[in-house]
């Protein structure tokens, strides 16, 4: 990946959010730091909660992550009406608003999502605007996602994870497609599926076949919907994430005058021969080892198929591990 969209659910302190945004730095990543609520005390901060977004955003925004044009940038991660009450959605919003920052919102989940029809209650109460993203979507109706259409927001299918984590709802892409919108793909979690892209882009086009197979679940079910093929998928996972990021201007597409982000993919890989149709290749037998090249700025960060600095990181991460199950008093895995 040449991007990385941060939905930071460990805003726990200034100094927990202070070491997300300079490991965005230091790795020589595109970033967009989306800044969220606690992980702490999850209940009070989630489902019906009163509690307005952590103020330390402002600090972020004044003195850590204030110019938009530069590599690593600020989102708000907010939790919205599903998630809070109305009231604190409106005032949330409103300190987004204030700082001049782009929204981001985890909605439709579940039996949840299809009582609270966060989408619904945002048009209701005229905050629905072009500068939201919305991600999941599952159990959401079409009007809402018809809503969103129309006031040109945003929309993020998280096909993995909604294919393989129960309770969440059915991949929405083809009825967002029904409704005039081109969603982008995200993780979510990586706790639960690969953090690339490849299984992301399969696991959307293998849901689109059981709703072409008449087994797809119950928001699946009107007549007609509209399909997409390999090459919508790489488009969903390129220039439609850096829309829905707002960062649309200068990344996503290899556009002159854009900034030099790209990836180069080598096809002459045994899993990808013989590349008749480049794109159904990427996306039906595509992994990241297949990943040349990946430059970032104008900067390269894996040449050759090898990550650049990777051994020091991966280090790193096996010595945090190392100290956390020390610490629980577990045995580390063999």
């Amino acid at each position: 990946m040449t991007t990385v969209r941060d939905e930071s659910h460990i805003s726990n302190s200034p100094e927990h959010s202070d070491a997300e945004i300079a490991a965005h730095w230091e790795s020589g990543i595109r970033a967009v730091f989306d800044h969220g609520w606690p992980s702490t005390e999850a209940e009070q901060w989630q489902f019906g909660s009163a509690r307005t977004h952590p103020d330390d955003i402002r600090r972020i925004r004044n003195e850590v992550l204030s110019d938009d044009s530069a590599r690593v940038t600020l989102n708000a991660m907010l939790r919205g009406p599903e998630l809070s009450t109305a009231e604190v959605a409106a005032q949330d919003i409103r300190l987004a608003r204030d700082l001049g920052l782009r929204i981001s919102m985890h909605v439709g989940l579940g039996e949840w999502g299809a009582e609270q029809q966060a989408v619904r209650q945002l048009t209701e109460s005229k905050l629905l605007a072009s500068d939201m993203t919305f991600i999941h979507l599952c159990t959401s109706t079409d009007e809402e996602l018809r809503m969103l259409a129309a006031h040109g927001a945003t929309a993020s299918v998280a096909s993995a994870l909604e294919v393989f984590m129960p309770g969440l709802g059915q991949p929405a892409t083809n009825r967002l497609l029904a409704a005039g919108v081109r969603p982008s793909l995200s993780v979510d979690t990586e706790t639960i599926v690969s953090g690339d892209m490849f299984g992301v882009m399969r696991a959307a086009l293998a849901y689109q076949q059981l709703i072409i197979a008449g087994a797809a679940g119950p928001m699946d079910r009107s007549p007609g919907l509209p399909t997409f093929d390999a090459a919508d998928l790489i488009a969903f996972a390129t220039i439609e994430g850096a829309r829905a990021c707002g960062i649309d201007d200068r990344t996503g597409s290899l556009t002159p005058g854009k900034e030099a982000d790209l990836i180069m993919v080598r096809l002459d890989h045994a899993n990808l021969l013989p590349a008749t149709d480049v794109a159904a290749s990427i996306v039906a037998g595509g992994h990241a080892g297949n990943i040349d090249l990946v430059v970032v700025a104008g900067e390269v960060l894996k040449e050759h198929g090898v990550l650049k600095k990777g051994d020091s990181v991966f280090a790193e991460a096996a010595a945090s591990r190392d100290r956390l199950f020390h610490a629980a008093g577990l045995p580390l895995p063999s």
